[in-house]
């Protein structure tokens, strides 16, 4: 698999990790706000409620993390079935051109786009109202006098007729599915695949140097090991609370597991990201130039004077 395929992968599972990681700062940070409220001078009523920007952002938050999580997913999911078809079958132009970098890029966004309707339920399963005007106490000293401000609350939508929720639980189990129980079926076998492949490109002296594949077999089995204990449960999580949904206390205990576990795919987010960055020379290349850092290099100075005498 030719390495501006894989540096297109790999750039975009680093531009979603970005995104990832922005949302999810965006969305503790009221958590971290409020521990440096407790310890100042200000009364939590004289805070005021969220603007309205922040509550867009708020929104679109929420369903971009998650679409950042599956997005990377799935990038590395292609990764390794690509690179496991091409080294399976290098004399085949048709799986050869895959291997190519503008195919690369269709893969690619093909992916995005079949997945972007789960964001737009996501998104649009909440609007934003208005709800009353705030007036702070008189006793705030941190605001102007006669001081207000539009209070604003975060509504369910309902779509011909239906809550919202009987269309959530939909797409939670779609997206159970096709996003988390798939990927842990589909990421063991194309791993096995490509290990395979990479075994026989060893033995018959093809490939990249016994590094390089080394390292290869090794990222790609620490990427599959830490999805399948971080989002094989979670998918579990997401089927039980679908088809056990009215029994309450099975659903309390289901919640309570997939706070678990989503904390651990946040935590593999991070192992992700640092594993990829120190195994993979492409990977480290392509996360450096997402990130305007240049590398440096030495430059051998040439007399071309000298060459042409």
């Amino acid at each position: 698999m030719r390495v501006f395929t894989v540096n297109i992968f790999l750039l975009g599972i680093g531009i979603w990790d970005l995104i990832r990681m922005i949302c999810e700062i965006y969305l503790v940070w009221p958590t971290i706000s409020a521990m440096y409220i407790r310890n100042s001078d200000i009364p939590g009523e004289c805070l005021g409620p969220d603007y309205y920007l922040t509550l867009v952002a708020f929104l679109f938050c929420v369903p971009t993390r998650t679409m950042a999580v599956q997005m990377s997913v799935w990038y590395g999911v292609t990764i390794a079935l690509l690179r496991a078809l091409v080294m399976r079958n290098p004399m085949n132009l048709r799986i050869s051109s895959l291997a190519e970098s503008k195919n690369g890029i269709r893969v690619l966004l093909i992916i995005t786009f079949l997945y972007s309707p789960f964001w737009i339920i996501g998104y649009f399963q909440n609007y934003i109202d208005e709800f009353e005007v705030w007036i702070p106490p008189p006793y705030c000293s941190n605001l102007v006098e006669n001081y207000t401000r539009m209070e604003y609350i975060i509504k369910d939508i309902k779509i011909f007729g239906l809550k919202e929720e009987d269309i959530y639980q939909k797409s939670l189990v779609a997206r159970g599915i096709l996003c988390e129980l798939i990927p842990c079926i589909l990421l063991p076998i194309f791993t096995f695949l490509l290990i395979f492949e990479l075994q026989k490109a060893r033995k018959s002296a093809m490939g990249n140097s016994t590094i390089d594949r080394d390292r290869s077999t090794k990222l790609v089995i620490g990427i599959t090991v830490t999805f399948l204990i971080s989002y094989g449960p979670l998918a579990i999580c997401h089927l039980v609370e679908f088809y056990f949904f009215e029994h309450d206390k099975l659903v309390f205990v289901t919640r309570r597991l997939s706070l678990f576990f989503k904390l651990l795919t946040i935590l593999n987010g991070i192992f992700h990201f640092l594993f990829c960055f120190f195994m993979s020379y492409a990977y480290r290349k392509t996360a450096k130039e997402l990130l305007r850092i240049k590398e440096k290099t030495q430059i051998n100075l040439v007399n071309v004077s000298s060459i042409n005498k």
